[in-house]
């Protein structure tokens, strides 16, 4: 069983939903569980201060020139 990790930021982009202002990204291995905003009386968060994350978000950038 594995741990689960939360991390605060500033701003969270969830790929289908608004942004969440002070949001928090709940990851249990290698998945993320949960995207919503942050509670002060909820569980522990490591607050990764003014940054914004983007769950989901797959970086396809690629150059092809060099994909031969």
């Amino acid at each position: 069983m594995s741990k689960v990790i939360r991390l605060k930021a500033r701003y969270v982009f969830p790929v289908a939903d608004e942004p969440v202002v002070d949001g928090v990204v709940s990851i249990d291995g290698e998945r993320i569980v949960s995207v919503g905003p942050y509670y002060p009386d909820g569980p522990d968060v490591d607050d990764l201060g003014n940054v914004a994350i983007v769950p989901g978000l797959v970086n396809a950038h690629t150059h092809l020139e060099f994909s031969d």
